[in-house]
């Protein structure tokens, strides 16, 4: 079994030799497991974890966010990151989301939304052709995430009385 018929068998809920297995860590992380693997560079260590997904990542594509003097970046989506240092070296932590204030659809409909001019998805094709017979290709990271939260905040307002919460992804606001 393949890595990506091992996905499809776990989302049609069928028997597989194991779950499903992504990997996802900061540079300085990777490298410090790549070392005590003794692997070459990212993907030698997905190949050696068993990884089966491969991830395409936007910031591939757009253009690359200016930082200031202390590192922090606001990137096309208004989200602002700032590095943050930790024992293992930094990471960018977000702390601003512009939807995080958002309380209607009106506002909304009138944020500052980024064209998609300013994607480059020239080699997109090629880099998910290269992977998707094997493996489970995922378009996008975590930090768009960063934006869904802050947008979570405003889509899903739910009277205490319901019964379920809805998946903010899966309903539609108006």
């Amino acid at each position: 079994m393949n890595h990506r018929e091992r996905y499809l068998a776990a989302v049609s809920h069928k028997p597989s030799d194991r779950p499903p297995m992504d990997f996802i860590a900061e540079p300085r992380m990777v490298d410090r497991i790549a070392r005590h693997l003794g692997a070459a560079d990212l993907e030698e260590v997905l190949t050696r974890l068993g990884v089966d997904f491969r991830h395409v990542y936007q910031n591939d594509f757009r253009p690359q966010s200016v930082k200031d003097a202390s590192g922090a970046f606001i990137d096309i989506w208004g989200v602002r990151r700032r590095p943050v240092a930790n024992e293992f070296g930094s990471y960018d932590e977000v702390d601003y989301r512009p939807f995080a204030e958002i309380q209607s659809m009106r506002q909304v409909e009138a944020y500052a939304w980024p064209s998609p001019d300013v994607f480059d998805f020239g080699p997109l094709k090629e880099r998910c052709s290269a992977c998707r017979d094997e493996y489970v290709v995922v378009f996008g990271d975590p930090g768009i995430m960063d934006v869904n939260r802050g947008t979570t905040t405003c889509q899903v307002r739910v009277p205490a009385s319901a019964s379920r919460l809805p998946h903010p992804s899966l309903e539609k606001r108006g």
